[in-house]
């Protein structure tokens, strides 16, 4: 499973109880959005398995699959608002511009802390564009961990 543990112990020693975790990536499909298209929304399913605890956020960008240099780096004209469990809770007051709220591979956005989004719930990914002039494929990373619970031994 990959997975890292922290043992624990109460007064006695017995018994051990282990915390289960293992790191975790939830990427939803491929952005694409051309000049004035309408807004996309992709939900992201959690797994009915564990707890995913978000730490980090990504983004890839790309036109037409073409690769790009560090230096010419592609920085959509896009703004993003989450949903956390359908429509039910916005986490942003308003859609905000995507290179706010997500960073690159070497320079990830930090959540302030960990955000918890439970077992079989849903993230729902709002994307729209103020490009005029491409079409951008864009890729979002939710990075942290998944949280199978605690599991008692001895």
């Amino acid at each position: 499973m990959g997975a890292s543990s922290e043992a624990m112990r109460n007064g006695g020693g017995v018994p051990n109880i282990i915390r289960v975790r293992s790191f975790f990536v939830y990427s939803p499909t491929v952005f694409t959005l051309a000049p004035a298209a309408a807004p996309i929304s992709i939900p992201v399913r959690i797994d009915s398995a564990s707890d995913f605890f978000w730490i980090k956020a990504c983004f890839m960008a790309d036109i037409a699959g073409a690769s790009s240099l560090d230096g010419t780096r592609i920085l959509p004209n896009w703004d993003v608002q989450l949903q956390q469990g359908g429509a039910d809770k916005n986490l942003f007051s308003a859609p905000q511009p995507l290179t706010n709220v997500f960073g690159t591979g070497q320079l990830p956005f930090v959540l302030p802390f960990p955000q918890k989004l439970v077992r079989n719930s849903e993230l729902t990914v709002t994307c729209s564009t103020r490009e005029v002039a491409v079409t951008l494929n864009v890729r979002l990373s939710f990075i942290g961990w998944k949280d199978y619970g605690e599991l008692r031994t001895g």
